[in-house]
């Protein structure tokens, strides 16, 4: 799973077939894995010398400074938002929040050892929940058209194609999601009730120089090269191509 596989009006596509297996498999070997990795943690000096005592925040500096996650949980308060203001179901799991009063990369590091064992729980409340039966008409994407996205997300080879079926559902609404059209992109995009205009100037990769053809003069103006994008006195940005020299 990657942050592509949930879109807004559901997920990107059902658990393949074997899914849950598979999770039972991992379920069952990761506790004894995870036993391993802080065995060998703490039966290291270098590791030990590195992490305990190093790095000391109490309550007070990351109350001041802002500081959350784990940096605040060693400090031996409980602060996490899936309990405080839970969100996408989390008030309905049953887990704990580790929490550590060292106040040291040790603490923090051994709080990430437990959560690795809390996000195990999550995650098999969640397979049986999935393992459930459900209703036959039981999509993983919801059907109105302004919400979801295109139906077509596979079948697309380019961007263009990609954004046609889009833009043709999204065009009337205030916000939308589209197909991620690279790695890493979540496919989401906001629009505001206010309509934009688009910029006809160059794009800022195209420096500007004096045109050798120009005749020098107040009506005289420059024209756009590739250079590096870098803006100085002696190399100006490509918005000066459009102001009279």
């Amino acid at each position: 799973m990657n942050h592509a596989f949930i879109r807004p009006g559901g997920v990107a596509q059902d658990l393949p077939a074997g899914a849950l297996e598979r999770i039972r498999e991992y379920l069952a070997i990761m506790p004894h894995q995870l036993g391993e990795v802080r065995a060998l943690a703490d039966a290291s000096p270098a590791y030990l010398a590195r992490t305990k005592n190093i790095a000391y925040l109490d309550l007070a500096g990351c109350m001041s400074l802002g500081v959350t996650g784990p940096v605040l949980r060693a400090t031996g308060l409980p602060w996490d938002l899936r309990k405080s203001q839970p969100y996408c179901g989390y008030e309905t799991y049953d887990f704990d929040v580790p929490v550590e009063t060292g106040c040291d990369v040790y603490g923090r590091y051994l709080i990430r050892m437990a959560e690795c064992d809390q996000s195990l729980r999550i995650v098999e409340q969640c397979v049986e929940r999935l393992q459930r039966s459900r209703p036959a008409d039981d999509p993983v994407m919801i059907g109105t058209l302004r919400s979801a996205g295109p139906r077509s997300w596979h079948s697309a080879r380019t961007g263009g194609q990609l954004a046609r079926p889009h833009r043709a559902h999204h065009e009337p609404v205030h916000g939308g999601a589209h197909p991620p059209l690279q790695a890493g992109h979540r496919g989401f995009r906001v629009r505001s009730a206010r309509p934009t205009r688009r910029s006809s100037r160059p794009a800022a990769s195209w420096a500007v120089t004096r045109s050798a053809t120009a005749a020098p003069g107040p009506t005289a103006r420059t024209s756009a090269t590739r250079r590096s994008p870098t803006c100085s006195p002696s190399r100006p940005c490509a918005r000066a191509a459009w102001w009279p020299t």
